[in-house]
């Protein structure tokens, strides 16, 4: 949603209400817990917001926001979608980068404590298998330059993992965001 069609969970979102306030209510939860949020490790919740892309929030169905250990500031958007395949041919995945692309082009990407995640209810081979094994990676490797090696690298990488580091690169274009190693990364 953008700051024009901004509408409230109930009433938008093809994820619809109800997932949308599972994956609420699961920060939520975290919340209360006092645990490390999915996507924010090392991070204590301090709030939860829902559907705030009228405050400028590109993905802005469940919002998270806390502190790190240190006392910094840290962010998590989620944007919620009850499917998403992430393949090349996606409207769906290729609307969620043109989203990222907007958040990038507001937040610049020094800011290391602003993460950005999709959340969906069906799950398929491709993203429990190579596309979340490319995400632990980008949040491991020290370096764009190191992450695209071994992305590219035979017998380490593979032909899904380039795939899907191909259709970011492409979509991240495509939207008019900088589309170099170390933006994909």
């Amino acid at each position: 949603a953008t700051e024009s069609t901004a509408a409230s969970p109930s009433a938008s979102g093809p994820a619809g209400a109800l997932f949308e306030g599972q994956v609420g209510a699961h920060y939520l939860l975290t919340m209360l817990a006092e645990s490390d949020p999915r996507g924010l490790p090392g991070v204590l919740v301090e709030r939860i917001e829902l559907h705030r892309a009228g405050e400028g929030h590109p993905l802005d169905d469940v919002i998270v926001r806390g502190v790190t250990r240190a006392g910094e500031p840290a962010v998590l958007e989620v944007q919620v979608k009850r499917t998403i395949t992430f393949a090349p041919a996606d409207a769906v995945f290729k609307d969620v980068v043109k989203q990222l692309a907007r958040a990038f082009q507001k937040l610049g990407l020094s800011h290391e404590h602003h993460q950005f995640a999709v959340a969906t209810e069906r799950a398929f081979f491709k993203i429990t298998g190579p596309y979340q094994d490319v995400l632990r990676w980008v949040r491991k490797v020290g370096s764009a330059s190191t992450f695209i090696e071994r992305i590219n690298r035979k017998k380490v990488g593979n032909d899904d993992m380039r795939t899907f580091v191909a259709t970011v690169r492409s979509h991240l274009a495509a939207a008019g965001c900088a589309s170099d190693d170390e933006t994909v990364w």
